[in-house]
């Protein structure tokens, strides 16, 4: 299945639709790597031999599933799969921080040790619940040092892979936190009802600077360490750390 080009950002499968000046790569397959200009996005163009980066207009780009069948985006909680990472890290739970288009391969934290590593993005998959997006609704769940927001419903206003946290405003009344994306749920079927009568569009404004460095501003949490460094991981090699 293919989606509209509005959802486009870096890290994700492209297909090339309906060029005149290059009517070879029509359907021809990319990664994106970052965004060029105006409505233009540099892709990295995955059908040819060479490594090769070229940038296209949205217009002729359609977000496209990989094989896999799941899109993955920075900001979402994954998991580990695939025969090009080690043994020791497949199945294991992460938190996508952001694309790197260096090494072609997505930052991530593991949420057990909170190393991060580098993981080719075929070798990551969804994970239900995981799947968060920008301004939709999710739910707040596992904070210790502010229980009283868990099981309330937020706003995804905006993502900030420096802090590896969601901008989040909670409730009608639209207070603002910082959260992991360990600690939020994509709103099921059955939590729509409560959803929608949780959050309004006005919550959806612009979101408040950073603030310490918590799960949720004012907060802190027994898991927020920032071990380990960017390890590369891949081609059956075990990181260092």
């Amino acid at each position: 299945a293919e989606s509209a080009t509005d959802e486009l950002e870096p890290g994700l499968l492209v297909k090339l639709h309906g060029l005149s000046a290059a009517k070879s790569l029509n359907g021809s397959l990319g990664r994106v790597q970052r965004k060029a200009e105006a409505n233009r996005w540099v892709v990295q163009l995955l059908d040819v031999e060479a490594v090769t980066e070229k940038s296209f207009r949205s217009e002729n780009l359609t977000l496209t599933r990989p094989e896999h069948g799941e899109i993955v985006r920075a900001g979402q909680v994954a998991r580990i799969a695939g025969s090009t990472v080690s043994e020791d890290l497949t199945g294991l739970r992460v938190e996508v921080i952001q694309w790197l288009p260096d090494s072609c391969c997505w930052s991530v934290r593991l949420l057990e040790t909170g190393e991060l590593k580098q993981v080719p993005p075929d070798s990551l998959s969804a994970t239900p619940g995981g799947d968060l997006r920008l301004h939709q609704p999710a739910i707040i769940e596992g904070l210790e040092q502010a229980e009283e927001l868990n099981g309330r419903i937020a706003r995804l206003t905006q993502w900030v892979p420096s802090d590896g946290r969601w901008l989040v405003k909670v409730g009608k009344d639209g207070l603002e936190k910082r959260l992991r994306p360990r600690r939020l749920r994509v709103v099921s079927p059955e939590d729509a009802p409560d959803a929608a009568r949780a959050v309004t569009p006005s919550a959806a404004g612009e979101p408040s600077a950073p603030g310490e460095e918590n799960d949720v501003i004012g907060g802190s949490s027994d898991d927020d360490s920032e071990a380990g460094a960017d390890v590369p991981v891949g081609l059956n090699e075990t990181a260092d750390e």
